[in-house]
């Protein structure tokens, strides 16, 4: 099958670049010829959301976010060879991953005359006001439902979303769930481990992962791993990796734990694996209820056991695989005494860490979820 991929954060690093390069490494495995747009990095990454500007009414931001959009669209000639690279392609399929305010995108999909899947990670103008704060404006959330209903597929990553989608009135049939995958060659437990990190190999590390965002909760984490610190004094160290060690400091570390642990901050993604080489045991703590946490599946794919506080579907492989423990969201007593049993029991670590990894490698690959989006599995 020929299949256009168009998705604008693709050039860069990080959660959406992962995604989609990811997606387009799983269609070619599969057998795909593959046509990644926009055709150049130069200029392709849309405006996107963007924290309020203080002192700057938001009715005059979103004027400036349409203009800009439209001269991006029209002037920056990116829509027009966007639309000529899809007419000389002539794909069967086309999958879209919309940013808010990508007239491009728009453009590429009416332009279009094959199937269209679109790729939703989240209802961005619901996400926006839950956790950024921020309502996008009246003719953007108009065009953020008009692509859904334009599209022939909707490929969602929990089942929270999917609900979202049909309380817009999206009909269910066109609509799948296609969960995150990861990619089980990068992230191995085979993976060496990046030198350097710690002077002196710790008795045992606990590891945190995730970019700094509205949805991560990095408050609770701490808190639970001072709790763990207070328990296990020097046998136990952290390894925080997004993180810088300011950061730690905001979300409530004091001297003490900071003295136990290395905060790398940002890290580059084909890195990641290296450092999380070191660590025994994984916390995730999220806010969100439809995210699908990325770093629960490369914990797994790691063969390293999760403790989590977070809540929603998104959490559904780590416990089908049995490969770590969930408490709520917001919970920091219940993810200290998660955290606590699995630093006092290394065969059940052990246990749940193959548990994960041979989860992964049969139904969490990048293949598996790039098949569900195009209706092979």
């Amino acid at each position: 099958m020929k299949i256009v991929y168009y998705c604008p954060p693709y050039w860069g690093d990080g959660g959406p670049a992962t995604h989609g390069q990811g997606i387009v490494r799983g269609l070619r495995r599969l057998g795909h010829e593959v046509l990644v747009l926009p055709p150049d990095p130069s200029g392709s990454i849309p405006l996107g959301y963007r924290p309020p500007v203080r002192l700057i009414p938001q009715s005059v931001s979103s004027m400036v976010r349409h203009l800009r959009a439209w001269r991006r669209a029209r002037a920056g000639g990116l829509a027009k060879r966007c639309m000529q690279a899809l007419q000389e392609f002539e794909p069967d399929c086309l999958i879209v991953r919309r940013s808010p305010y990508d007239l491009v995108a728009d453009a590429v999909i009416r332009s279009s005359r094959c199937q269209v899947v679109g790729e939703i990670n989240a209802v961005p103008f619901l996400e926006a006001q839950r956790y950024f704060g921020r309502k996008y404006d009246r003719i953007e959330r108009r065009r953020q439902v008009a692509f859904y209903s334009r599209c022939d597929r909707l490929a969602c990553v929990t089942e929270e979303v999917k609900q979202q989608l049909l309380g817009l009135g999206l009909p269910a049939d066109r609509i799948v769930v296609a969960p995150n995958g990861v990619d089980t060659e990068l992230f191995s437990p085979s993976v060496p481990r990046k030198p350097g990190v710690f002077a002196r190999p710790p008795a045992l590390v606990i590891g945190y992962c995730a970019s700094l965002t509205p949805l991560q909760d990095l408050s609770v984490a701490v808190e639970a791993m001072r709790g763990v610190l207070l328990e296990l004094g020097d046998r136990v160290s952290f390894l925080f990796l997004g993180p810088s060690p300011a950061d730690l400091v905001a979300a409530g570390a004091d001297t003490e734990f900071l003295a136990r642990c290395v905060a790398m901050g940002r890290v580059p993604h084909s890195e990641v694996p290296a450092f999380m080489a070191w660590m025994d045991i994984g916390c995730v703590a999220l806010r969100g209820v439809h995210v699908s946490p990325l770093k629960v599946m490369e914990f797994m794919a790691m063969g390293i056991p999760v403790a989590t506080a977070a809540n929603g579907s998104g959490l559904g492989p780590l416990l089908t695989a049995g490969a770590g423990l969930v408490t709520p969201a917001g919970e920091a007593g219940a993810l200290r005494v998660s955290l606590l049993a699995l630093a006092h029991d290394p065969a059940r670590r052990a246990e749940m860490g193959r548990a994960g990894r041979a989860w992964v490698a049969s139904y969490g690959t990048w293949e598996v979820t790039a098949a569900k989006m195009v209706g092979q599995g």
